[in-house]
């Protein structure tokens, strides 16, 4: 009897044995499970995250980058004109003379000055000027050629760039400056009253007038103030002496009552062409 109770008592713990090795075993294949599950889980997270945080930064770089690139169209791009700006202008006219020096073109600058925009602004106010300024760009970009260079250097001064064949450039220049001062000396029209402007202009050749940007833009800013005191010349009125003042004022005053004043202020205080050699 105690064999037979020993021998059943080594087979429960055979099988108890087996069963806790088979439990053991199969704690330890779901635990595997479970941490290979839990580190899947965890690896695609993060591959789901990181991918997350390389779009967020693609789609932030991307932002940096336009906005990076806004700021630059602003910082080279005339505010009130949108036409480039001085430094914009240099930049590309430099990159222009690079490839002028390794052809048989040449590079010519002209230089340009508003004549009369200063006396509209003080009557008239900021926004005729302003709108003087528009219009006169706008006439700039319908007269010049594709593939030429214009800026607004600041105030009522602009620039324009232009390659020219050496044979024919002088003549291109000449006929390119006459169609200029034409269709800017066009009246504008601002609340109702009729504005005009003329304009004066210089011009400079790389490398007759000089082997840089800013030495061509000095030379064509003093030839544009040689054109404008011809034009100032050509226009300087002969006026009339002390007693023929006199005699205009009657005639003012009788024709013109209600603008008398205005109009012998004008006869008045209107310089006498002596008084303007002195000046």
């Amino acid at each position: 009897t105690q064999s037979r109770s020993s021998a059943a008592s080594d087979v429960y713990k055979r099988q108890g044995i087996r069963f806790l090795t088979l439990m053991s075993n199969l704690f330890f294949l779901i635990s595997v499970g479970v941490i290979a599950a839990t580190a899947q889980f965890i690896r695609d997270n993060l591959i789901s995250k990181n991918f997350q945080l390389q779009e967020e930064l693609k789609v932030t770089a991307q932002e940096k980058a336009l906005e990076a690139k806004v700021n630059k169209d602003l910082a080279d791009i005339d505010a009130l004109t949108g036409i480039p700006n001085r430094r914009f202008i240099t930049e590309s006219l430099q990159e222009t003379l690079i490839e002028i020096e390794r052809s048989k073109t040449q590079l010519t600058l002209l230089f340009l000055d508003l004549n009369g925009f200063k006396k509209i602004n003080d009557v008239y106010g900021h926004d005729a000027g302003d709108k003087i300024l528009e219009i006169t760009a706008k006439r700039l970009i319908q007269t010049i050629r594709q593939g030429d260079h214009l800026a607004r250097l600041g105030g009522d001064e602009f620039l324009i760039g232009m390659k020219t064949e050496n044979e024919t450039a002088s003549e291109f220049i000449n006929d390119i400056s006459e169609k200029l001062k034409s269709n800017i000396s066009a009246p504008i029209t601002f609340n109702g009253n009729l504005l005009r402007v003329g304009v004066s202009i210089g011009n400079a050749s790389f490398p007759v007038d000089g082997n840089t940007i800013e030495d061509l833009i000095r030379v064509a800013d003093q030839n544009m103030y040689l054109d404008k005191k011809k034009s100032k010349a050509a226009r300087s009125p002969v006026l009339p002496k002390l007693s023929e003042k006199i005699n205009l004022t009657n005639n003012v005053t009788k024709l013109y009552p209600n603008q008398s004043k205005f109009l012998t202020c004008l006869l008045y205080t209107s310089p006498s062409p002596r008084d303007r050699q002195k000046s």
